[in-house]
């Protein structure tokens, strides 16, 4: 039997270790006052509805819309939310036993309160940094709601060192007020400009 060379086995091992890290989604940190500032388009909303289905019709790949009522916008146009009624469309979802996942990108729940911070795209809207433009709105027992980001499964590329992390070194709780003053001084800010 032929022995095989120590560089080649030294490869093969490089490559099974690394198999895993090659699968997770890794995006590239976004601070919450570069979401404020990137943003065309940030609001505080309840989900209405989230449903997934094909792109084209029975056919094409497995999309999700979420529609939202918006309570307030806090940056953008009116004209992008006309209706106080906001669609959002994203790639993957779960299909008739099928499931797309993108680690990264937000899911949402009927009746979750949410803040999102979106970009526009040639096809539409997406939430800018994945989960890290969805914050969920919670009421703690003492009564001031809080904005949570919840990272989860994604790690986050540091812009000016390359540093990798674990996404969940990201999570961020902020009261809601606070939230809504860092926004609402960006828009400010770009206005003045």
């Amino acid at each position: 039997m032929p022995r095989r060379p120590a560089p080649f086995l030294a490869l093969l091992l490089l490559l099974l270790l690394s198999a895993p890290a090659a699968r997770a989604t890794v995006l590239r940190r976004v601070s919450l006052d570069e979401l404020a500032h990137r943003s065309a388009l940030v609001f505080y909303g309840t989900v209405r509805e989230s449903f997934s289905h094909h792109a084209r019709g029975d056919e094409g790949a497995i999309v999700t819309t979420t529609t939202l009522d918006v309570q307030h916008v806090l940056k953008g146009r009116p004209e992008d939310v006309p209706a106080r009624t906001f669609r959002l469309t994203q790639v993957g979802g779960a299909l008739d036993g099928l499931i797309a996942r993108i680690p990264g990108q937000p899911c949402f729940v009927p009746g979750q309160r949410v803040v999102l911070f979106l970009e526009r795209t040639s096809s539409g809207w997406a939430v800018l940094g994945f989960e890290q433009g969805r914050f969920v709105v919670e009421t703690p027992a003492d009564g001031e709601p809080v904005a949570v980001r919840q990272v989860g499964e994604a790690a986050m590329a540091d812009p000016t060192t390359g540093e990798v992390t674990e996404g969940r070194d990201d999570d961020l709780r902020v009261p809601l007020s606070v939230l809504f003053q860092r926004v609402r001084a960006a828009a400010v800010e770009e206005v003045d400009r």
